[in-house]
């Protein structure tokens, strides 16, 4: 199966999502305990907010993967259905891409304390990307 099929597949958002939810498990009991002595307090409300994001959104993207399972089923030679359904794919894409920068540039700026850029460059791409998928989301409600 060519890539680009099976990054289109709707099982692989599922698997996605559910990786995702495990890993925000794992970051959040490293956080917890292994990581505790590398933050301050600051470090360790920041590396919190960003674990509760991560697991919050992995949900979500659980969630969009299951509906887009069930409706590529459904949709057959339905165009309008068609083309609703890829604001769902974009809005899933978006909030992966965005909550993915979001809590990886804030795990390891928190612990490792370097490099000092990246939560400048990468914190408001991510913070857009979140906020265009919510959108892309809302548009897919009102179609």
């Amino acid at each position: 199966m060519p890539a680009s099929m099976l990054l289109g597949c709707p099982q692989v958002r599922l698997l996605a999502a559910s990786l995702s939810g495990g890993l925000g498990v794992v970051m959040g009991a490293l956080g917890a305990h292994a990581f505790l002595d590398l933050m301050s307090q600051e470090e360790l409300k920041l590396y919190q907010d960003a674990n509760q994001g991560h697991l919050i959104h992995s949900v979500i993207l659980y969630l969009i993967g299951f509906v887009l399972v069930q409706r590529e089923r459904a949709v057959g030679s339905d165009a309008a259905a068609a083309a609703k359904l890829g604001y769902l794919r974009l809005s899933y894409d978006a909030l992966f891409l965005g909550m993915s920068g979001l809590a990886l540039s804030r795990y390891v700026h928190c612990t490792v304390h370097k490099p000092d850029w990246l939560p400048r460059i990468v914190l408001p791409a991510s913070h857009v990307l979140l906020t265009v998928g919510w959108g892309l989301l809302t548009v897919y409600a009102l179609m």
